[in-house]
Order: structure tokens, then sequence, then C-alpha cells
């Protein structure tokens, strides 16, 4: 009916990429839908289900290519701009991830929440923007108190040797923590040494001594403290 009509209408369309989708006949889908979007690019729903065939068929960069389409025609909601982020991560496009989120967090078009703050902080970090992270993990820990946001952040601190921030997150992230790991206690205890805090170290040290399961952890933290027993 679609190729004997002068004016195929859009429901035929719908019908016969539905029948393919049934069939798992993805090749075919893909092209009508393709198809569908020149002569229907208004419906929503066509961009993403488009993505979604190709994705299947795993042509991921055709699928990013088509999402960032409709990302720039704002025809994507939420659910679909998540999705882009995450194909640009699948393909080493970390910066772009970052800016793409970053930039709809600030439309409004994304919610900052937990997930979303934590895909964006990963994409910076990935994209070695480190400091943009940052600021991103601080709004992490201003929603989420798991400590698990200012764990990570103390650490990116440590890399940074910013010793005095470093302490501070890192102190934060083990008091929200239920059950701290060992190897936290043992960042703490080595920024504190190089903060020449010798009674914060060594009480840090202690803590891993108690903690610890592995005999490694404990001859480290054995040598620390035999080293600040010298200081």
């Amino acid at each position: 009916a679609i190729s004997q009509s002068s004016e195929p209408q859009e429901s035929w369309y719908q019908l016969l990429v539905g029948i393919y989708l049934e069939g798992d006949r993805l090749k075919p889908a893909a092209d009508l839908l393709q198809k569908m979007l020149g002569l229907f690019p208004r419906n929503k729903a066509y961009w993403q289900q488009y993505a979604a065939v190709l994705m299947q068929l795993g042509r991921y960069r055709e699928a990013t290519a088509v999402l960032a389409l409709a990302a720039e025609k704002a025809v994507l909601k939420q659910p679909g701009l998540i999705r882009l982020a995450r194909l640009y991560l699948h393909q080493d496009m970390p910066l772009n991830a970052a800016e793409l989120l970053a930039r709809e967090m600030a439309a409004g078009r994304i919610d900052k929440d937990k997930n979303n703050l934590g895909l964006l902080a990963d994409a910076w970090l990935l994209a070695r923007e480190h400091d943009k992270a940052l600021v991103v993990l601080d709004q992490l820990s201003a929603i989420d108190k798991s400590g698990e946001a200012d764990l990570r952040a103390g650490s990116l601190l440590m890399e940074q040797e910013q010793w005095l921030a470093a302490a501070r997150k890192l102190q934060q992230g083990l008091e929200r923590q239920a059950n701290p790991a060992v190897t936290d206690w043992m960042r703490l205890g080595a920024v504190y040494v190089r903060l020449n805090d010798v009674e914060k170290a060594r009480a840090a040290f202690k803590k891993v001594l108690a903690k610890a399961k592995l005999s490694r952890d404990r001859q480290q933290a054995e040598r620390w403290l035999a080293y600040l027993s010298e200081q």
C-alpha cells in the first residue's frame, strides 16, 4: 500500500515498522525508520526508535549521530539525552558526554539527581577535567550522604597534592560511611603524614590495623606507624 500510494499515511509506516520489528527484521526496520524521519521529523519517538534499532544492529556510531542530531533539534527528553551521553562514553568520547550533560542540566532538561550527577562526574574524570569533576562531586555530596562522593573527591585531591582539602574530604567521607574501607583509612593517614599531623596520621593507621584482613594492609600500616614513631 505504501509503494502504491502517492501520499501514504503515517499509520501505514508505523504498522510496517511494527511488523519488521516483531519479525526481528532489524535492517529493513532501520531503513524504514530512516525514511520516516525524513517524512515525519517532528515525531520524537522515531528518533529514539531509529537509534535503538541501530544499536541492536551494533551500529553505535550511527546511533550516536542520530541522537546527537535529535538533541540539536531539541526533540530528546531526559531518557534520550542520558542514552546519548552513555553512547558517547561507550565510544570513548567523555568530553562530549560531559558537555552534553552539563549543558542539559543547566537548561533544566536533565535532573541533577544522584545518578545523573554521578554520570557527569565520571565523564569529567574520564575527560581529565579534574577541576570540573570536583565541582560536580561537591554537588553530589550535598544530596548523597553516603560518603562515596567525598571519598572520590578526596582521592582526586590527593592526586593534585591538595593535602588539606583532601584530608577534609576523606575525613567527611569516612564519617559518613557505615563501614569504611581500609584503603580509605590508609589514604587519610598518608595525607596527614604529608600535613605533618603525626597524631591524626597515627590514629588513621591504627584504624587500618583494627580493620585490616589482609596481611599486606597490616604490614603497610605497621611500617607507617614505625616511621611516625621516629618523628
